[in-house]
C-alpha cells in the first residue's frame, strides 16, 4: 500500500520513493520486502512541540498551508494519507516552515473501493485528512493533540477554556479568524467541515490577512463555561476543568484511541488542586 502511493505523488513535501521490491508482495515466503525513500533529515512535528513548545502564529499557518499543498496533491491523485499527525510530520533541518508528510502505511485510495481496515480509519473520505490538518494546526498553537472535536457536552476542542486562552494569546488581533476557521474544522458533521482543500486555504489567509483589520477586536465568541463555576481558581472551577480532561479521555477512547496519558494528567492536577 504504501510503496503504491508513494510511486504515484511527486511532491517536494512527500519523500520520493528510491527502490521497492512490493511487486513480490504475494512471494513474502520467498523475498523479505523492503521499500526505500529519500532520507529526510531532521525531526518530526510532535519531537519539536515537546522540546520547544508551541509555535507562534504565523509559523504554525506557513506549516498548515504547506500541508494542505501536500494533501491537496494526494487527493488530485486518488490517494488519502489517514494517519496525518504530529509523529508523521518531518521538519526539514528542523524547520517548521519545511514539512513533510511521511509514513503512507495507512494510504488508500478513495474513489475505489477497497480491503476493510479495521476502526475509525476504515472512513475514505478526503475531508478527514483535512480535519487531521486542523488538528494539526491547532496543535501547533497549543500543544494539544488527541483531542475530539466535540467533547461528550458538545464542545470543540478550540472552546475549551485552556486550549481558547492559549489560542487567543498567540493569535491577538487575528484570534476572530483563526477561531472561526476551527469552529468550521471541527463541526460535528462532515458535512459543514472544509470541503476542499482550497476553502481550508482561504480560511488560513483570511486569519493571515485579518492583522490589521482586526486591530482591537475581540474574539467572535467567549469560551464555553461550565455552569456553576465560581470564578478562576475556585473549586467548582478546577472540578469543571477536571471533569472535561476525564471527558475527554472517554471520547477519545471510543473515538481515536490513543495516547491518553495528557488528558490524564490534566484531570489529575486540577482534582489535585482542587
Amino acid at each position: 500500500r504504501e510503496a503504491a502511493a508513494l510511486a504515484a505523488l511527486r511532491h517536494p513535501r512527500i519523500p520520493r520513493l528510491v527502490e521497492t521490491n512490493a511487486h513480490h508482495q504475494g512471494e513474502v515466503e520467498r523475498f523479505e520486502l523492503y521499500l526505500v525513500t529519500e532520507l529526510v533529515p531532521g525531526v518530526t512535528l510532535d519531537k519539536l512541540l515537546r522540546s520547544a513548545g508551541p509555535l507562534t502564529l504565523d509559523p504554525a499557518l506557513d506549516l498548515a498551508e504547506r500541508l494542505l499543498d501536500a494533501v491537496a496533491h494526494c487527493h488530485a491523485r486518488d490517494c488519502l494519507h489517514r494517519d496525518i499527525k504530529p509523529a508523521n510530520i518531518m521538519l526539514r533541518d528542523g524547520d517548521p516552515g519545511d514539512p513533510v508528510l511521511v509514513d503512507f502505511f495507512l494510504a488508500v485510495s478513495w474513489r475505489t473501493a477497497g480491503p476493510p481496515i479495521s476502526g475509525w480509519r476504515d472512513q475514505r473520505d478526503p475531508r478527514l485528512d483535512l480535519t487531521q490538518v486542523a488538528r494539526i494546526l491547532f496543535c501547533c498553537l497549543t500543544g494539544e493533540f488527541n483531542m475530539p472535536c466535540r467533547d461528550w457536552s458538545g464542545v470543540p476542542p478550540h472552546r475549551r477554556p485552556d486550549e481558547y486562552a492559549a489560542l487567543v494569546a498567540a493569535s491577538g488581533a487575528r484570534a476572530r479568524p483563526l477561531l472561526d476557521l476551527f469552529d468550521r474544522g471541527f463541526e460535528a458533521s462532515l458535512a459543514d467541515r472544509f470541503q476542499s482543500g482550497e476553502e481550508f486555504q482561504a480560511a488560513l489567509r483570511r486569519t493571515r490577512e485579518a492583522e490589521w483589520a482586526g486591530r482591537g477586536r475581540g474574539p467572535a465568541r467567549a469560551p464555553v463555561q461550565a455552569a456553576g463555576r465560581t470564578g478562576r481558581g475556585g473549586r467548582m472551577e478546577v472540578l469543571a476543568a477536571a471533569w472535561d480532561a476525564l471527558d475527554s479521555c472517554l471520547h477519545l477512547a471510543a473515538e481515536r484511541p490513543g495516547d491518553l496519558a495528557p488528558d490524564l494528567d490534566r484531570a489529575m492536577h486540577h482534582l489535585g488542586t482542587c
